[in-house]
């Protein structure tokens, strides 16, 4: 919700607390659920304990299901307070999602030394993995190819602010968005890129869950 122009996510009492104890404590029914999926996103939770479990979880669950693709939001918050642990993830999952102010928190402000630190984790990671960076005007995508790194650019306009009514999911809809096209085999950079930022721009511009464009929208590109 916002509230004063302040953000604000309201969740079940002692979700974010509690989380790392509840995942511990149906670890195996977890595992299992993960070993029959295709896709897994992990998002950031800001307590001590939790973001372990999650790594450990997902770490095991990689080894048990060898199809089962993971990605992996972290938000600013998560790459501020707890870089080395983000970076430790990120070199275990398929995906990454970082907008520009994320991308630059995590990798470094300086060209040359986001490139270095890109490098590292993009050679540690698994072969296909991807980086996405967001911002406004573009969408980058980098990956390993053979021994280069090699990125993609998809162009976009900006909305203007009048048109912004509530950023609250904009992110998460873009992420499942891409999530969605890669498991419909749509083409990256031409086809689910597009599609992610015109469902991103769609939810830009209206308020809570309001989604009755986001079908047009789909249907227009799919």
């Amino acid at each position: 919700m916002t509230y004063e122009g302040e953000r604000s996510l309201l969740t079940c009492p002692d979700t974010n607390v509690r989380a790392g104890e509840i995942f511990e404590g149906n670890r195996e029914k977890i595992i299992s659920l993960l070993n029959r999926t295709r896709h897994v996103h992990v998002t950031s939770f800001f307590d001590d304990r939790t973001p372990h479990v999650v790594y450990s979880i997902i770490k095991e669950a990689r080894a048990c299901n060898p199809y089962l693709k993971c990605s992996f939001d972290p938000g600013f918050r998560w790459v501020t307070t707890q870089k080395d642990f983000v970076i430790e993830l990120a070199r275990l999952v398929d995906v990454v999602f970082l907008n520009s102010h994320e991308f630059s928190a995590l990798f470094g402000e300086d060209e040359q030394e986001a490139s270095i630190s890109l490098r590292k984790t993009l050679e540690s990671g698994p072969k296909h993995q991807r980086v996405f960076q967001k911002s406004k005007t573009f969408t980058r995508v980098y990956r390993r190819f053979n021994d280069k790194i090699m990125s993609s650019t998809c162009y976009h306009s900006a909305l203007r602010d009048c048109e912004v009514i509530d950023d609250t999911g904009a992110g998460d809809v873009f992420a499942g968005a891409i999530i969605g096209a890669e498991l419909a085999n749509l083409p990256l950079i031409t086809a689910s890129v597009p599609l992610a930022v015109d469902l991103a721009k769609a939810k830009l511009k209206v308020l809570g869950q309001e989604f009755e464009s986001f079908g047009k929208i789909v249907q227009s590109q799919i």
